[in-house]
């Protein structure tokens, strides 16, 4: 068992309380570019589940922050082009 000296877990703190806020800064100027974008931007996780998107997004597709993110950006495209990101998808992860 590793046994830390206080001195070592107040070192630790302070970088993860440094790594979090640098996390945070990065967080923040990604959410803003994704919101000067003047098109919809939708970005979804490799399961293609909705992770964020822009207010444009929202504007088009008829629904709010609150009702898309986390579900399956298949659910609000047109049929024609969920098989078409589909295969997209298993181009890009498998090949």
């Amino acid at each position: 068992m590793i046994e830390l000296d206080s001195e070592e877990i107040e070192r630790q703190s302070r970088t993860m309380v440094a790594l979090n806020e640098q996390l945070e800064v990065q967080k923040s100027r990604y959410c803003g570019l994704l919101e000067a974008a003047p098109d919809a931007m939708v970005v979804v996780n490799q399961d293609g589940k909705i992770m964020l998107l822009n207010v444009q997004a929202e504007k088009q597709f008829g629904y709010s922050h609150d009702e898309l993110i986390g579900n399956m950006v298949k659910n609000i495209i047109p049929e024609g082009f969920a098989e078409r990101l589909d295969s997209l998808s298993q181009e890009s992860c498998c090949g």
